[in-house]
């Protein structure tokens, strides 16, 4: 956090002809002693600082002084820049990305062309889920940062109510939805939440106690070979998740589809959106657990 806001002391002096400890210390919400400290830190690293003493006295950059600017061409800036304006877009808020676009379109010597992307709905999910969706991931992308923990009301997919302690340590975009991964307490293991499932999120006073590098240690996942039939007018939709290598056309004209999947992974609701444009050859586990599935659903219509 002390490089973030020494680079940041820097850009706002870039910025500004002259500022006082004061509105530094304002701007960067520390004590004024702080940004004594940090000035002092510049100047023994070398930045030719200026201070001026008295009641309009402050600090300044001296003149003619400005950052190398070489290290990106003005294409690869601009490109940056889309980058993280793209990024704002999807978390609205984020805890270092508005000071990056700052630091960074001092260093555009002109406007960047417009970006063609557009990320106002970013999920599958209607808008109202979406708005709730970015506003935890606002709340999550800030424990992370701080290695805080945090504690949810989590409902899984069969329904159950559970409170979980976590470590958060990712949050990811998959298929469509936001997921976040951490590490829980109360399962004693690394686990992926869906966010629409969060119904409610706790920042605790409490730094995180498990090592990164051992929540983001590859973890050995026992694998089994899936092998399903689709109907021929699935294909755009099989496209969603597979690639050509994963599917061969057979001669009845449905699509063989064959690919590995984590074993502990439930695949019954990927299933189930195909309705009766799917057969699953394999595992036996799988093409029964999918029978038991349709029988269920069946016999609810009949009740």
């Amino acid at each position: 956090m002390k490089t973030e806001r020494l680079l940041g002391l820097i850009v706002l002096l870039l910025s500004r002809r002259q500022m006082t400890a004061k509105e530094m210390s304002q701007h960067f919400q520390v004590s004024q002693r702080t940004i004594y400290r940090d000035m002092i830190t510049l100047e023994n690293a070398g930045f030719p600082v200026i201070a001026h003493h008295g009641n309009e006295g402050g600090y300044q950059l001296m003149d003619g002084f400005k950052l190398h600017s070489y290290t990106f061409s003005e294409v690869e800036k601009a490109w940056l820049l889309n980058v993280l304006n793209m990024q704002e877009e999807l978390l609205t808020e984020t805890v270092m990305g508005r000071g990056i676009i700052d630091k960074l379109r001092l260093l555009v010597m002109s406007e960047p062309a417009d970006y063609h992307v557009s990320l106002e709905q970013a999920t599958l999910h209607r808008k109202q889920i979406e708005d709730e969706t970015k506003a935890k991931l606002v709340c999550l992308d800030k424990i992370i940062a701080a290695k805080h923990k945090g504690q949810i009301d989590y409902v899984s997919a069969d329904g159950q109510k559970t409170s979980r302690k976590i470590n958060p340590w990712q949050l990811r975009l998959s298929n469509g939805s936001w997921y976040l991964l951490a590490f829980c307490e109360l399962r004693q293991r690394d686990r992926m939440f869906k966010l629409t499932r969060i119904r409610h999120i706790q920042v605790l006073d409490e730094q995180q106690t498990v090592p990164l590098n051992q929540l983001q240690a590859s973890k050995e996942i026992e694998k089994e070979l899936v092998e399903c039939h689709f109907s021929a007018n699935q294909l755009g939709k099989l496209y969603d998740f597979f690639t050509d290598e994963d599917m061969r056309p057979l001669e009845s004209g449905a699509i063989q589809v064959s690919f590995e999947e984590d074993k502990e992974k439930n695949l019954l609701p990927f299933l189930l959106m195909f309705g009766d444009s799917v057969k699953v050859i394999a595992p036996e586990t799988l093409r029964q657990a999918h029978l038991r599935a349709i029988e269920a659903m069946k016999n609810n219509y009949l009740d």
